[in-house]
């Protein structure tokens, strides 16, 4: 299982998921999340790379679909994230911000410290994509 190192608590610090480029990006059907070769990265807000913040129907708040990292770990994901990530991945290989895997969301003080920063968060990304199911 992927272990979330603390953030660092002198700046605003955020984590993103890094997606690197894949010679099947914006073929459809989705590329594979083996191709996408995700990693989760820390930085601090004011120097973040270009990233998109992802915002998604949960549907259900069990993650009990695994997502493995580029490291080998594993982070379990929501099924309707797991079935937007190609899609929203597909033609824009870089970095997201998700809060279901951005987010420790087992630590109760990081996720309220998290969310009182999510305006920031939402207001330094370059786009918010929504998806709300793959009908919609």
């Amino acid at each position: 299982m992927y272990k979330f190192t603390p953030l660092r608590k002198d700046t605003k610090h955020i984590r993103l998921l890094r997606l690197h480029s894949s010679p099947l990006a914006g073929i459809i059907p989705p590329v594979s999340f083996d191709d996408l070769k995700p990693e989760i990265v820390s930085t601090p807000l004011q120097q973040a790379p270009a990233y998109i913040c992802v915002s998604y129907a949960w549907i259900t708040n069990v993650r009990d679909v695994p997502l493995y990292l580029n490291d080998g770990s594993v982070i379990l994901i929501t099924p309707s994230l797991c079935e937007a990530l190609p899609y929203l991945a597909r033609d824009q290989p870089g970095y997201l911000w998700i809060d279901k895997v951005c987010m420790n969301q087992d630590d109760d003080v990081e996720r309220t410290e998290q969310v009182s920063i999510m305006r920031d968060i939402f207001a330094s990304a370059i786009a918010v994509n929504v998806w709300l199911s793959k009908e919609t």
